[in-house]
């Protein structure tokens, strides 16, 4: 059983009456918890967990390693159940995807946009009927403004903003 950062994010999701629960460990890995689960003297463990993305390749820390406690975000499609989207962000704040597909872990081509995040973001991965992931982030630019990605087989590259701080307060 994996040790895991204190004050880790987690995100977790069902698909097909099967819970996936995905937590940052000491190493750095991501890591998805099984939902087998145990009580051992009053604590509920997970027996399962496997990595998802390790935060070291050949050389030494890979590039596209999670930063230390990430923020993660999942996201899946009902009519798609083999895949699960699992978002993180980088050292260099960029976001990247991990997807989960016959029953392996690949990476995906978000980190190839170049999507950048604030230093301090979270995010939120939210999937429509059409195929169509919406990933929220706070922007680096400006402490008000955020954006969501859209994602999937039949996304365009469209983005739209929305400034918090302006369609709370009317811009005062």
């Amino acid at each position: 059983m994996a040790n895991y950062y204190p004050g880790t994010d987690l995100c977790s999701i069902v698909v097909n009456n099967h819970v996936y629960t995905y937590v940052q460990d000491i190493n750095g890995a991501l890591v998805e918890i099984g939902d087998k689960l145990v009580l051992i003297n009053g604590t509920i463990l997970a027996t399962t967990s496997y990595s998802v993305v390790p935060p070291y390749d050949g050389t030494g820390v890979a590039e596209e390693a999670p930063k230390e406690l990430t923020p993660l975000a999942v996201a899946s499609f009902d009519h798609m159940p083999g895949k699960r989207y699992l978002f993180y962000v980088d050292k260099h704040h960029k976001i990247h995807d991990v997807l989960h597909q016959d029953n392996y872990w690949i990476h995906g081509t978000l980190s190839n946009i170049e999507i950048h995040c604030a230093a301090n973001s979270r995010l939120a991965a939210i999937p429509d009927r059409h195929d169509i992931i919406y990933l929220h982030y706070q922007a680096p630019q400006r402490s008000g403004l955020g954006r969501k990605r859209p994602m999937g087989p039949h996304a365009g590259p469209a983005q739209r903003r929305v400034d918090a701080q302006l369609y709370c307060d009317g811009g005062k």
